[in-house]
């Protein structure tokens, strides 16, 4: 009898210790799998901007052929430059990729919107400017312009 009274509290004792592993388990299951969603939203900022020859801004400005060139002399070229931003951007020109690399000492690029600030898809006239000074030593050259916007 004393045999049945021990086997029934160590039923008993695996019976608590099996449903406290089963009670621990879940616990330890919610806190590892528990979820909680949260929305997001937001806006990225985008900074951009396309060139134009027409005021319809049908062809898009890739290349500008100043033809001949006299020392002293500057010549222009209109265009029309449109913001592909979302937020306000700032215009600069840069040039480089000169050829012959000393033309760089001759010619001179600017134009009117140097750090001008460019609205959302705002449009404006601009005009490129190309000066020769009144010495140069080279009869024909090619470089890029790069403008860029920053926000």
């Amino acid at each position: 009898m004393f045999k049945k009274i021990v086997q029934k509290y160590e039923l008993e004792g695996i019976v608590a210790i099996v449903c406290i592993v089963i009670l621990l388990s879940s616990v330890l299951a919610f806190a590892v799998y528990n979820q909680w969603s949260i929305h997001n939203e937001g806006k990225i900022k985008t900074v951009g901007l396309t060139v134009y020859e027409d005021a319809d801004l049908t062809i898009p400005l890739t290349n500008i052929d100043w033809g001949l060139l006299n020392p002293l002399e500057s010549k222009n070229h209109g265009c029309y430059v449109k913001s592909n931003s979302n937020v306000p951007i700032t215009l600069n020109l840069n040039v480089v990729d000169w050829d012959p690399i000393e033309a760089e000492n001759y010619l001179t690029v600017s134009w009117n919107l140097e750090n001008h600030i460019l609205n959302t898809n705002e449009v404006i006239e601009a005009t490129f400017t190309l000066s020769v000074s009144p010495s140069i030593d080279i009869t024909q050259f090619a470089f890029v312009t790069i403008l860029q916007g920053s926000a």
